[in-house]
């Protein structure tokens, strides 16, 4: 069953990707993409562990700036706001040992985010410049 779920996260991570790092005047002409953006919101409403395995997938394979800093204030924006405070921890460790990580987390806005995980936010991220 694990390897189902991870086959699942891979084909929306790479969908993502596929569909944001296309010409936006173009993304809705090709039938074969879809707009993963409800289903990716949909696991951060209800599962904070397949959420947080997309938004690790689609950051270690998507290597477009434009798409990352959708990502960054878009579903991670949204999931520290719903889920941040079990998470921090993980992404604290996660902005020590990478840069480019660091950049992701600069492009996250305030939001609903509770003060607690964003100051501790704001300190991992440190001097990172988004990417644009």
């Amino acid at each position: 069953m694990a390897e189902i779920i991870e086959r699942y996260m891979e084909r929306i991570g790479r969908d993502w990707i596929e569909y944001f790092g296309s010409p936006e005047d173009t993304r809705d002409d090709d039938p074969s993409l879809y707009n993963p953006f409800s289903v990716a919101c949909e696991l951060v409403r209800h599962s904070m562990f397949m959420a947080w395995e997309l938004i690790v997938y689609i950051f270690e394979n998507d290597k477009g700036s434009e798409t990352l800093g959708l990502l960054s204030a878009s579903l991670l924006e949204d999931f520290l706001s719903e889920h941040g405070g079990a998470w921090i921890d993980e992404i604290e460790v996660k902005a020590a040992n990478d840069p480019r990580f660091r950049s992701l987390l600069a492009g996250v806005w305030r939001s609903h985010i509770s003060e607690d995980v964003w100051s501790r936010l704001v300190r991992a991220r440190g001097e990172a410049r988004p990417f644009d």
